[in-house]
C-alpha cells in the first residue's frame, strides 16, 4: 500500500466520508463533494492526492476520473474500494480513458463489495 503525503482533496458521498488511510501522515487534507469539483477548487486547493470511493450514490471514480482528467489534473487519483479480486482491471480502464491520469487504489476492509 502506499503512503499518501502532501495535500489530500477528499471526496465523500451521502453514503459516507471515505477515511482516511493509516498510514497518510504529514498531509494536509481537504474535503468537499463531487459536485464542487472545478478548475477553481482545484487551483485553489493544488491537491498531490484525490481520495475518493470507488462508487457511491453521486457518482463513482469514472466520472471523477473523467472530470479530474478535462481539468488537466496532474497528481493521483486513489479510488477506496472494497478489497476486489482483480483491482489491476479497474484501474486499467479508467486510465484506458483517461490517458496521462495518474491512479491508484487502496482497499478500505470496511467496506463490503
Amino acid at each position: 500500500m502506499q503512503t499518501l503525503t502532501g495535500t489530500i482533496l477528499m471526496i465523500e458521498s451521502n453514503r459516507s466520508v471515505v477515511a482516511l488511510p493509516a498510514d497518510a501522515t504529514d498531509c494536509q487534507v481537504v474535503v468537499t463533494r463531487y459536485h464542487t469539483i472545478d478548475e477553481q477548487l482545484m487551483t485553489r486547493v493544488r491537491p498531490d492526492h484525490v481520495v475518493a470511493p470507488l462508487f457511491s450514490t453521486e457518482f463513482d471514480i469514472m466520472d471523477l476520473a473523467q472530470r479530474l482528467h478535462q481539468i488537466g489534473f496532474g497528481g493521483q487519483l486513489v479510488a477506496m474500494a472494497p478489497p476486489l479480486p482483480k483491482p489491476g482491471l479497474v484501474l486499467n480502464e479508467i486510465m484506458a480513458r483517461c490517458p496521462g491520469l495518474k491512479m491508484g487504489m487502496m482497499a478500505d476492509t470496511r467496506m463490503s463489495a
